[in-house]
């Protein structure tokens, strides 16, 4: 449940893009994109608590990484 509100706080609105195997855990790593605009917004892997809002601004990608622990 925490990690659906995870989705929708840092995400929103989304759908299914694409799924791959999780470099890290070997699960599933889900890429998702914007509804109306159909623009990828992000990634994320359940088993990992990892979530990554992808951003674009004046042409520049730019990536900000949530879960549920922040490392040092």
């Amino acid at each position: 449940m925490y990690f659906e509100s995870l989705l929708d706080a840092v995400l929103g609105e989304r759908q299914i893009f694409h799924i791959i195997e999780c470099p890290v855990c070997g699960l599933e790593e889900i890429y998702y994109e914007h509804c109306g605009t159909k623009r990828l917004i992000g990634k994320a892997c359940r088993n990992c608590n990892f979530v990554q809002k992808f951003e674009q601004k004046s042409g520049i990608t730019r990536s900000t990484t949530y879960g549920l622990e922040q490392i040092d």
